[in-house]
């Protein structure tokens, strides 16, 4: 997380002047990237129960970009995982648990513990709970535990657009 959070920092500084950065200004970037590790990371929660790539918000497609891990249900489609980074590590979610460092643990504990080692964690909730009970849940229980959260909503789906949207097979 620190070289990542080194080489974004690194790019706009290096994109925001017409002068290649001066190497006090590195040591300068470097320092307050290693006076900043043990800051807190996120857990992001993207809905994709609708199971489509191309049906991605513009924000869940940045949060897969940049996250660390990446936290998914078995029925989430290959095509949404493809979409994340390629260091990104993909934990399976079964039931209520992963296995994280050998053990079992609840998805809620593993977002928590990860989030606090500074990664950027990433939910994808692929299941169709009623109002989708479970991610409201985890969202609370992490909120509760002081942990930056952010959910991206689904784009709006067919149905609550209307039929002027919806798509005709040719006869």
């Amino acid at each position: 997380a620190m070289r990542r959070r080194f080489w974004e920092q690194f790019v706009d500084l290096a994109f925001s002047n017409s002068k290649a950065p001066k190497v006090k200004k590195l040591d300068g970037l470097i320092a307050e990237i290693a006076m900043t590790s043990d800051q807190m990371g996120t857990v992001t929660f993207i809905d994709v129960r609708h199971g489509e790539s191309d049906l991605l918000p513009m924000r869940a497609i940045r949060a897969l970009h940049g996250a660390d891990v990446i936290l998914h249900e078995p029925q989430t489609s290959p095509a949404i995982l493809e979409l994340a980074r390629r260091e990104a590590k993909r934990l399976a979610i079964n039931a209520t648990e992963i296995a994280l460092d050998g053990a079992s643990v609840s998805a809620i504990d593993a977002m928590a513990r990860l989030s606090q080692s500074g990664k950027h964690v990433v939910r994808l909730s692929a299941t169709s709970h009623p109002d989708n009970q479970r991610m409201l849940s985890e969202l609370r229980n992490l909120a509760d535990r002081r942990i930056p959260t952010a959910a991206i909503p689904p784009l709006a789906d067919e149905a609550a657009m209307g039929p002027a949207f919806s798509v005709v097979a040719a006869e």
